[in-house]
Order: structure tokens, then C-alpha cells, then sequence
């Protein structure tokens, strides 16, 4: 028993494997005082301060980026914009090209549905062009018949016939049609392929020293179509000693709206 008590008695004494005994040490009072043991080293991070180019950098601001997202918003603004401008500019021109073609369909359909009258102009049968005289001037004198004739599909109604007579030694390259002799101004029908004539006596004269020029017969008739458009045939015509023909080089005198 008393080996038993000796045997723990060494045991307690024992120091503890790993630890190591604090060393005394006496304070001013003489008193015995505990060492701290040592402590295990730390890494220390310290922050380096900036260098000078990063100094001298700007931080981007907040405000910098919202000028960035405006501008880049803006110029796709502007894209899109152009590219709808340049859509509607297309769509635009196929609209034009698209109303110039129904328009031209619509007059090709109404020219081939139309009255078309056209006039000619000859001396009656049976009737000579003469000599005529007044206050020492000589001329030519004869009746015409006017022949109007519906080279359309639809009938129209002629509204009025007017014509001149007389010597010149050229006419104007588009005709005067103002102050013409009135030949017939009651309103007619004339049928689709069908003719209706009147005959109207036509004289004119000139001076001794005009009697190389030669004598022009020209006119109009103006009727309507059942379209409700009013339309225009000229006529015009040279009378060279005793002949009688269709004038030539002068569009305007033999054409029809």
C-alpha cells in the first residue's frame, strides 16, 4: 500500500510530456513570478501604398458611365431612325410606282374605250375652186365639206366646229384658235364608226404683191365622250393653185386630245 501511495506521489511530480516549465523569476518584492511562454510568429499583411501611375489614373465615376449607356443608346436611336426613314422612303416610291402604273392601265383602258372623232376636209363635189375679187384683190373661193368620222368603240356628242381660211406665206407652229369662224355649234351625236358632214362656203383674198403665197384652210371641232372629258380635234389644210391637200409639217394643225 504504502509503494502504491510513493508511485503516485512520483507520477504527480512528473512534468507534463510537451509543455515546458515556466521559469521563475523574482519581482522587486522577492515574490516569484510566471515567465509567459513563447508565442507562435504571425504574418503580418500590410497594405503598400499606391505608386504614381496609379496615382495619377482617374477612377471612373458614375456619371461617366451613364454618358456612355446615353451615347450608345443615341447613336442606336439613330440607326434605327435611318433605317425606318430609309423603309418608308422605299415603301414610298413602290406606292408611286405602283399608283403611276394603275393610272397608266386606267388610260390605256379608257383610250381603248373612247370616242376618237376625226375630221377631214374637201371641196364639195360638184364644185369647182374659183377666182374671187374684192376692192382689187384676187382670191380663192369654194365649199368645203367638213366630214366628221367616230374611229372609237363609244359614241360621243360633238359640241362645236370652227375653221379660217386664208393666204399666207407661212403659218405658226402651233395654230390660233381663238377668233375662227364659227361653222356649226349645235350639239350632235355621232355613234361609234358612224360620220355626220356639213358644208361650209370658205373664201379669202390678197393683195397684188402676196400672190406667191398660198391659201390655208384650218380649224377645230371640239366634242365630249361619254366619259364626261371634253376632247379636240385640229385640221388644217393647203390650197396650192388648185390643189387641195392635208398640211403638212405642222403637228399641231392635225392632232386630237
Amino acid at each position: 500500500m504504502r509503494l502504491f501511495a510513493l508511485a503516485l506521489v512520483l507520477l504527480v511530480g512528473l512534468p507534463v510530456p510537451g509543455k515546458k516549465q515556466q521559469q521563475p523569476s523574482d519581482d522587486k518584492n522577492g515574490a516569484t513570478k510566471n515567465l509567459p511562454s513563447p508565442t507562435v510568429p504571425v504574418t503580418v499583411v500590410v497594405n503598400q501604398p499606391p505608386t504614381k501611375e496609379q496615382e495619377d489614373r482617374p477612377e471612373p465615376k458614375m456619371h461617366d458611365w451613364f454618358d456612355v449607356i446615353i451615347a450608345l443608346g443615341t447613336v442606336g436611336a439613330l440607326f434605327v431612325a435611318a433605317r425606318s426613314l430609309h423603309y418608308v422612303k422605299k415603301q414610298a416610291i413602290s406606292t408611286q410606282d405602283a399608283a403611276s402604273a394603275a393610272a397608266d392601265n386606267a388610260s390605256a383602258v379608257l383610250n381603248a374605250e373612247r370616242a376618237w372623232v376625226m375630221v377631214d376636209v374637201s371641196p364639195v363635189p360638184g364644185y369647182h375652186i374659183f377666182d374671187a375679187f374684192s376692192n382689187n384683190r384676187t382670191g380663192k373661193a369654194f365649199n368645203g365639206r367638213i366630214v366628221c368620222r367616230n374611229e372609237g368603240k363609244t359614241p360621243a356628242w360633238i359640241e362645236e366646229k370652227r375653221g379660217r381660211f386664208l393666204f399666207a406665206d407661212k403659218l405658226p407652229a402651233i395654230p390660233d384658235l381663238t377668233n375662227l369662224e364659227v361653222i356649226h355649234n349645235e350639239r350632235e351625236p355621232i355613234g361609234a364608226g358612224k360620220e355626220t358632214s356639213v358644208d361650209h362656203p370658205f373664201e379669202a383674198v390678197r393683195g397684188p404683191d402676196r400672190m406667191d403665197e398660198d391659201g390655208f384652210l384650218y380649224g377645230f371641232i371640239r366634242y365630249t365622250d361619254i366619259f364626261g372629258r371634253s376632247r379636240q380635234t385640229t385640221f388644217g389644210y393647203r390650197l396650192a393653185g388648185d390643189t387641195f391637200k392635208r398640211l403638212a409639217g405642222y403637228p399641231a394643225y392635225n392632232s386630237t386630245t
